[in-house]
């Protein structure tokens, strides 16, 4: 087993239990495994410069550079309260999501792995949440807003402004929903067999879609 390959399956677990199961950073909106996405990129980057998608990556990071840099003279009808901290922040986090999609394109090409236990499990930990959220929401939303300081929506919510929706423990409720029903599609599609697992995970998926109150 060489350096290389320890090293890639090393983050590759961590960054699949980060983005299944744990939170956002709680000061900024971006995954916990960011710095190791970062170690890694600086340590077999050069892996991923041979895909055909990488070869648009710095035209997409300098355009996205520019329209970050326009928002600071854009007038003010236009910028809807968005602050140019607020901007650059986006444009970290679309780097950085660029970063992830490289990293699994290079991991599952070079070794040929199969997750769908973690669809399915991941279903299973989300709508354990949904669960709670659905027996007292605002206990929920009080405890939500501790583990994630960053979440508007919720802290919207503790403050009457809105109806609360199932965010799980991320901030956008329409990410979770769009998440899981991506979630269940891949898992329906990519298992051949356990059928009763399939059937459990449509109902569950149902259930959290409802409580995600998401139209998306």
């Amino acid at each position: 087993m060489t350096a290389d390959y320890k090293l890639d399956r090393f983050c590759f677990y961590i960054f699949i239990v980060d983005i299944f199961f744990l939170p956002l950073f709680p000061y900024f909106s971006v995954s916990l495994s960011l710095p190791f996405m970062l170690y890694w990129f600086l340590k077999r980057g050069c892996r991923v410069k041979v895909f055909r998608e990488y070869k648009y990556f710095p035209l997409i990071v300098v355009l996205m550079f520019i329209s970050t840099l326009i928002s600071v003279v854009y007038p003010v009808e236009t910028s809807y309260g968005t602050t140019f901290i607020t901007t650059f922040k986006r444009l970290v986090q679309f780097v950085t999501s660029f970063w992830y999609f490289f990293f699994f394109k290079y991991y599952f090409e070079t070794y040929r792995v199969s997750i769908n236990k973690v669809y399915f499990y991941s279903i299973i930990y989300i709508v354990i949440f949904a669960f709670f959220y659905f027996l007292n929401r605002e206990a929920y939303a009080s405890i939500k807003i501790l583990v994630n300081p960053v979440d508007n929506h919720t802290r919207r919510a503790l403050g009457h402004e809105i109806i609360y929706r199932f965010n799980f423990l991320w901030a956008d409720p329409n990410n979770v929903a769009y998440a899981v029903g991506t979630l269940l599609l891949t898992f329906l599609s990519e298992e051949q067999e356990k059928y009763f697992s399939k059937m459990l995970a449509v109902v569950l998926v149902i259930f959290i879609l409802f409580c995600t109150m998401s139209i998306g």
